[in-house]
């Protein structure tokens, strides 16, 4: 990436998830499955939010998955949704970073010390 503009990128920004939901609704409805690879899929954080959103795959880090699984395992579809819902209304990434962070604690306790850790534990 270039580092005079990578501080305009934040995946939470409403236009990005927008745009992330669009290309799900259009692949889905042509029948194809869509992937998120990378630093995105790894966020715990993000993970009720892609699993509402309807996301086929999650890619990632082999040490975010043993994390990023037992949450997934956690919530159903049907949970998630709502949250996903909720999150696209927002307009400020920090109010859903916020929400999705009071959701995850909510849902999955155990996530606490995630939030309050540079690491994911294995």
């Amino acid at each position: 990436g270039n580092e005079r503009t990578a501080y305009l990128y934040d995946p939470l920004h409403p236009g990005v998830l927008k745009l992330i939901q669009n290309v799900v609704e259009v692949a889905h409805a042509a029948g194809k499955k869509v992937s998120v690879c990378g630093e995105m899929a790894a966020e715990i954080e993000f993970t009720l939010l892609l699993v509402g959103m309807r996301l086929d795959e999650l890619s990632m880090c082999p040490i975010a998955i043993p994390a990023v699984k037992r949450l997934i395992r956690s919530i159903s579809l049907l949970e998630s949704v709502p949250i996903a819902d909720d999150a696209l209304s927002m307009t400020e990434p920090e109010m859903i970073r916020d929400y999705l962070n009071e959701k995850t604690r909510h849902v999955a306790p155990w996530t606490v010390e995630l939030f309050d850790s540079e690491e994911i534990p294995a």
